[in-house]
């Protein structure tokens, strides 16, 4: 009677082995590309939440967003989170890091309706800090008009979770100037930005001089 072979024999276990590493080499990158391709679906998913969060926002802001046809204002995710509209802690599925509240989203009115882009290649990384989180909220309207040749007087913010002085920029039409022109027309935003060691808040007031 034959004897009944028990296990693998050297050979063929080294066959098993050769199959698996080429059966490993054929779906790793598969699994990969699976893995990026969530990730970027994610990503979108992130940007548009960031979008419908926007128009939320434009929607309780429609008084000072009564502007003309192809005016613009510019809006940051910080914005968004200091008015509730988004978390602080609010990642990047890519890089696992915060969206940085510096990334800038662009309002257009288009006819009779308001246009959203969220433009995500803008913006610093910036880590999330719990209550320590340097928080700015603006004083007046976002968008203001000033008659060409008047006096514009910035109302300023209100800060919370820091004591320091905000840092403010100012441009025209995408420009760096030095401030606010009212001799010359055309769209001026405010920057104002403020850090506590790591982390930083940045938020944005249009000016539209007519």
């Amino acid at each position: 009677m034959k004897e009944k072979k028990n296990g693998f024999t050297l050979i063929e276990l080294l066959v098993v082995i050769i199959i698996l590493a080429a059966v490993s080499l054929l779906l790793v990158p598969t699994v990969l590309d699976a893995i990026d391709t969530f990730k970027g679906n994610s990503y979108e998913d992130q940007i548009k939440i960031i979008e419908t969060a926007a128009q939320t926002w434009g929607t309780d802001h429609l008084y000072a967003l009564e502007f003309y046809e192809g005016d613009t204002a510019t809006i940051t995710l910080g914005q968004l989170k200091g008015e509730g509209y988004l978390d602080y802690k609010f990642l990047d599925p890519t890089t696992k890091k915060n969206f940085p509240d510096d990334m800038t989203i662009t309002v257009t009115r288009k006819g009779k309706k308001l246009r959203f882009h969220v433009n995500s290649d803008t913006g610093t990384s910036t880590s999330y800090n719990g209550d320590d989180q340097p928080r700015l909220t603006l004083r007046g309207d976002v968008v203001q008009y000033v008659e060409l040749g008047d006096t514009y007087v910035d109302p300023g913010v209100d800060k919370k979770n820091t004591t320091k002085t905000p840092e403010i920029t100012y441009a025209k039409n995408g420009s760096p100037v030095s401030a606010i022109n009212t001799l010359q027309a055309g769209t001026y935003t405010i920057t104002y930005k403020v850090s506590n060691d790591n982390t930083s808040t940045t938020i944005m007031r249009t000016v539209i001089v007519k």
